[in-house]
């Protein structure tokens, strides 16, 4: 069902929302805001941080609000298993 009302108070004109982005931002420092964000794409090489281990699944934070799952098996025998809070380069084959 849509809620007319809802789209009616969330239209604003641009310069309302450069008002509200201001008001969200005050106080922050140009530097501490990150810039760099990118698109994720398919076939792209990201740097990850691992946020558990289960088993044999890594779960790894690729950035961009986004999760992905690597195998344990991607790491060698001769590697040091991952470990939360490391950081790995990871091939994103789906999106």
């Amino acid at each position: 069902m849509v809620n007319r009302n809802l789209i009616r108070e969330l239209d604003q004109s641009t310069e309302e929302w450069q008002q509200e982005l201001a008001a969200a931002m005050a106080g922050a420092r140009e530097e501490d805001i990150d810039w760099s964000a990118q698109e994720i794409a398919v076939n792209q090489i990201v740097d990850g941080r691992v946020l558990r281990v289960e088993g044999d699944v890594v779960l790894v934070d690729v950035g961009y609000k986004s999760e992905g799952i690597v195998f344990r098996n991607e790491w060698s025998d001769d590697e040091p298993p991952p470990e939360p809070g490391q950081v790995v380069k990871v091939f994103i084959e789906d999106v």
